[in-house]
């Protein structure tokens, strides 16, 4: 799934709890177009819980455009341990953005973000 899709279908669906979703990737024309919202564009009031599956760059765009107060849970997998890296700035912006309801965050396969969540 793309990230401009990703975003399309949070925006829609207002009554997501769970959305699981695999392969997110974006490609230069969608990144340019993601950097184009504005921080929080996106505001999700009732996921709770968000498994993403990370393929190609794009998660650093879709946390920038996502305000989620309700979720508690956030589960994400990069597919290349060592090619993607750990968006921090965008995380560290989503969670505040959001209120800090996040309660568990599980990352899998990522190289780089062991420095940044000691």
């Amino acid at each position: 799934m793309d990230s401009t899709v990703l975003l399309q279908l949070l925006s829609l669906c207002t009554s997501l709890r769970l959305l699981t979703v695999s392969c997110l990737c974006a490609d230069s024309d969608q990144l340019a177009f993601l950097r184009t919202l504005s921080a929080g564009a996106i505001h999700h009031t009732t996921l709770r819980r968000f498994e993403i599956r990370v393929i190609r760059h794009g998660l650093g765009a879709v946390l920038d455009a996502l305000t989620a107060p309700a979720l508690e849970e956030l589960d994400i997998g990069f597919c290349y341990r060592e090619r993607d890296p750990w968006p921090h700035t965008e995380f560290v912006e989503f969670v505040k953005r959001s209120g800090s309801a996040l309660r568990k965050l599980i990352v899998r396969q990522n190289k780089s973000v062991a420095r940044h969540l000691v």
